[in-house]
């Protein structure tokens, strides 16, 4: 609608308003009787006894026909299911559940949001058990990485070679102030942190290799490991000095 219309419709109904509804004319709203005759019509017994005796029309004792078994056990699920919400202790037990499931959700999003991973909460301690060392906040530079990652390739370790490698990197960065190394922020977050820079793809690709080998227990092969290892180096040395 062009502007010039608009301003017409508009300026229709401010006019149409300063009319007072009292002025308007009164109208007869009284309904005429209807006087038709009605006329009374009934169906034929026979045609009744037709219909009670044609199963198609009996609706009262029908029952469902070719039926699974795994129909007929979701539907005593469902049955079940509709029994327990309907008492109050399985109705308080739901809405607890919901609660529940709601806050977890909640703290989860926290941590995730601000790059924590709940010291254990959800992901547990079996990779932690592996070390020989507890990598803490102050550990990460107390490490000597070049002989802990002789001693894993001497070991044929190579996850724990290529864990180390990555803890390496992220020592070095946060030495340049890359990023800021924090305990138990999740290696997604290190990698926003460079995200614009020049070093961002290529950290992206080394956090997807850890990932994959460390958390996904890859089985890592020597010449996997040592194609991965210069991928390592080759980012370490474009670092700035």
């Amino acid at each position: 609608m062009k502007p010039f219309y608009k301003y017409l419709v508009v300026a229709l109904l401010l006019v149409i308003m300063q009319f007072p509804a009292g002025n308007l004319p009164a109208q007869n709203n009284k309904v005429p009787a209807d006087s038709a005759q009605l006329q009374v019509r009934s169906i034929p017994a026979a045609a009744m006894d037709k219909y009670h005796n044609d199963d198609d029309f009996n609706y009262k004792h029908q029952h469902p026909q070719g039926i699974s078994w795994w129909e007929r056990f979701l539907n005593w699920i469902a049955g079940n299911i509709d029994t327990a919400a309907s008492s109050n202790a399985w109705s308080a037990f739901f809405k607890f559940l919901g609660w529940g499931l709601c806050i977890f959700a909640f703290v989860y999003s926290i941590l995730k949001f601000t790059g924590m991973q709940g010291v254990g909460l959800f992901t547990g301690n079996k990779k932690a058990e592996e070390l020989d060392y507890a990598v803490t906040e102050d550990d990460i530079y107390a490490i000597n990485f070049p002989e802990a990652i002789a001693k894993a390739i001497e070991q044929k370790n190579y996850r724990l070679a290529i864990r180390l490698l990555y803890l390496q990197t992220l020592r070095r960065m946060a030495d340049r102030e890359l990023i800021r190394w924090k305990l138990n922020k999740t290696n997604d977050v290190y990698a926003q942190e460079l995200y614009g820079s020049t070093y961002y793809k290529d950290f992206a690709w080394l956090t997807n290799a850890y990932d994959y080998t460390w958390y996904g227990d890859f089985a890592v092969q020597e010449h996997q490991f040592t194609q991965v290892q210069q991928y390592f180096q080759t980012f370490q040395q474009q670092l700035p000095g």
